[in-house]
């Protein structure tokens, strides 16, 4: 049996079972109570509470090295983990915060993407790898990247068409 059949399998008999457990709540009226909520008559004066005027150092000392522990975190648990997403010449507008890249192949066997990766980078490309699932199982993409500008994805694009079968550019979400 395949994955997705699998998956359709089971969202098949989660349904049915959501159906098993609330229907007969809904159709008998015993699983819906009326709701009787306390109005309260007047609202506080918002005024009346008190917030501290400062905050101390100790507090904002933490505080920072709280946020300075989860930057760091998310920088060391994102590595090697890249999106790419392939760019029609259409929508070819970048936005300040993304980063592109030249995919020049796409592997089922991650062995012969590891070999390409090699083979670039002693020509010193920078070589990211990135996994996906396929209905026919999991493709390893390499991708010559990230670079700041789509322009310059476009002339390596055009440079390494001379070498490399249909490199495409790519827009990068790291």
């Amino acid at each position: 049996m395949n994955e997705q059949t699998r998956y359709r399998i089971t969202g098949s008999l989660f349904v049915v079972a959501l159906a098993i457990i609330f229907l007969p709540m809904l159709f008998d009226g015993a699983g819906v109570r009326d709701l009787k909520l306390p109005v309260k008559q007047s609202v506080p004066n918002s005024s009346s509470k008190q917030f501290p005027e400062t905050v101390s150092t100790e507090s904002f000392a933490r505080a920072e090295s709280l946020a300075e522990k989860i930057q760091q975190r998310q920088k060391t648990s994102r590595i090697g983990e890249v999106e790419v997403t392939p760019v029609s010449s259409k929508n070819s507008i970048a936005d300040s915060a993304s980063s592109w890249g030249v995919q020049l192949g796409s592997f089922s066997t991650e062995a012969n993407a590891k070999k390409l990766k090699a083979q670039l980078e002693k020509s010193k490309y920078n070589v990211v790898l990135s996994r996906a699932k396929t209905t026919d199982g999991t493709i390893t993409r390499v991708v010559i990247g990230p670079l700041i500008r789509e322009s310059d994805a476009i002339k390596l694009r055009q440079r390494l068409s001379k070498t490399y079968r249909e490199p495409i550019v790519v827009k990068l979400a790291i």
